[in-house]
């Protein structure tokens, strides 16, 4: 229910934040996922937990689109956007990674209440701190006029990278959904072990978000794109390997490296890519990113579930590695991705002369009785 809603969401977003800037709909997106949380809070039906999660994926897409929007803007240098980026974006993806583990031993020793109160406490922060530094109440509508979203869907550069978004959360929604559901049901773990599983995956992410920053601009960040899809190809593959929760510390950690890696560096790429091929102009290129995000976390439990019951997870795990494995060598083509034809430059080249006929441009100087010098 949260991705589909926020898939839909997604593209509204973007032209919201084209007609009143990006403060706006951030702080919209605080408003919205501060309800949601204490609707989980206190829901105790199906229904209120569905409908608390289809808001969150509405508020979640105003956040994650102008959020991201706003720091391509405010960093257009492509060196200090990237490590901004990497901050926003890796902190959008260890939100995920650690939410499993807190949710677990917070229901198990406290209770289900508490963990969304807690989030929701960091949540009133993090909106007081809108307040004080944006300008949520003051519409600022971006300059630069958008790309139509039809010229950026058929972009291949920028549909690779957003498959790969959709691939990497494909992964990560089926293992989300199956691997707690193997953990019972051959490894009899206890309640608090299910969300412990992904414990190495967040601390192996947490290292990468905090080294990567400084040498992904230096190699190339495709080179940690490629490297990030095939660890995590090879990570899901070893995960059916395990026979105890210990079993489960290599896979996981190899998968909060490959997470990074990827999750990390194809951000600042696609908006280095609207900088070279498009206009700049962030709003409709995030919406996309996160509609393959959503996409990718929607479709993944729902075919991970079924497929599981159908075939086993052994045999899914194998398949979504292959994927991610096989699709990898793509991110070749991000090397060096070609500018549109106004970015050449219009300056003659060293083996070029500059046209020597100069009467035209002289005719239309004013005459002020002195010679112009040019």
């Amino acid at each position: 229910m949260k991705a589909i809603l926020q898939l839909i969401t997604n593209p509204i977003v973007g032209k919201i934040a084209d007609k009143v800037g990006y403060d706006t709909p951030l702080f919209c997106g605080f408003v919205v996922m501060f309800i949601s949380t204490l609707m989980f809070a206190f829901a105790e039906s199906y229904l209120l937990l569905i409908i608390a999660r289809g808001i969150q994926g509405i508020g979640s897409s105003f956040t994650v689109v102008s959020g991201m929007g706003m720091v391509a803007q405010v960093f257009p240098d492509d060196v200090e956007r990237g490590k901004a980026m990497g901050i926003s974006m890796g902190s959008n993806a260890f939100g995920i990674v650690v939410g499993p583990p807190f949710g677990s031993l917070m229901y198990d020793y406290v209770g289900k209440s508490s963990p969304f109160l807690v989030i929701a406490a960091i949540a009133a922060l993090d909106g007081a701190l809108q307040i004080c530094f944006l300008k949520p109440l003051k519409f600022s509508p971006v300059s630069i006029p958008p790309t139509p979203y039809r010229k950026l869907l058929v972009d291949p550069y920028i549909m690779i990278a957003a498959v790969a978004l959709f691939l990497a959360n494909l992964t990560y929604g089926m293992l989300d959904t199956t691997l707690p559901i193997r953990m019972m049901e051959h490894m009899c773990a206890p309640s608090y072990q299910l969300g412990l599983a992904f414990l190495p995956c967040m601390i192996t992410f947490f290292f990468s978000l905090i080294t990567l920053s400084r040498i992904t601009q230096k190699l190339g960040r495709w080179v940690f794109i490629i490297l990030g899809t095939f660890i995590e190809g090879i990570s899901t593959m070893l995960m059916p390997l395990a026979q105890d929760i210990y079993g489960l510390i290599g896979p996981s950690a190899l998968l909060g490296i490959g997470f990074g890696f990827m999750e990390i560096t194809i951000m600042p790429t696609m908006a280095l890519l609207v900088d070279l091929r498009h206009t700049p102009n962030y709003s409709g290129v995030y919406a996309i990113a996160d509609i393959a995000l959503s996409l990718g976390y929607a479709v993944g439990p729902l075919c991970g579930g079924a497929l599981a019951r159908a075939i086993g997870f052994p045999w899914i795990s194998v398949i979504f590695g292959i994927i991610l494995i096989v699709y990898s060598p793509l991110f070749i083509l991000l090397r060096n991705p070609p500018g549109k034809e106004e970015n050449k430059p219009i300056l003659p080249q060293d083996n070029q002369t500059l046209p020597t006929n100069t009467s035209n441009v002289k005719d239309k100087l004013p005459d002020t009785g002195k010679e112009e010098t040019h």
